[in-house]
């Protein structure tokens, strides 16, 4: 079964468009504002694509089988998340300790230990 998602490629693309317009953000091209719109992007246009996935997943399955195709399809959606978030994070971690072991190293040869 194919669900009639036609627009489907311009919520992609405008959801990608978020994604860069955060990764400025990121640069320090712009600030609050950009941040703003960029969130707004991402999530008005990124929606779309997990309610279309959602219907494609429920739809294949079974009508007796749909409760079923549906926890699974919110497990697998949290759980990709929170590990998204797990290695995003642990990188974002790994790279403001080597930013600030320099700056620790520093502070403790001018001022000794703490």
């Amino acid at each position: 079964m194919r669900t009639k998602g036609a627009a489907g490629q311009g919520v992609r693309t405008k959801g990608a468009q978020g994604d860069f317009l955060l990764a400025a953000v990121g640069t320090g091209m712009g600030g609050l504002g950009l941040f703003a719109v960029a969130t707004f992007v991402l999530t008005f246009f990124g929606s779309p694509l997990f309610t279309l996935t959602n219907d494609v997943i429920i739809g294949s399955a079974p009508p007796e089988r749909a409760g079923a195709a549906s926890g699974i399809s919110e497990t697998c959606a949290e759980l990709g998340g929170a590990l998204g978030i797990a290695f995003f994070g642990s990188i974002g971690v790994a790279i403001y300790r080597g930013v600030l072991g320099g700056w620790a190293t520093f502070r403790r040869r001018r001022e000794g230990p703490v």
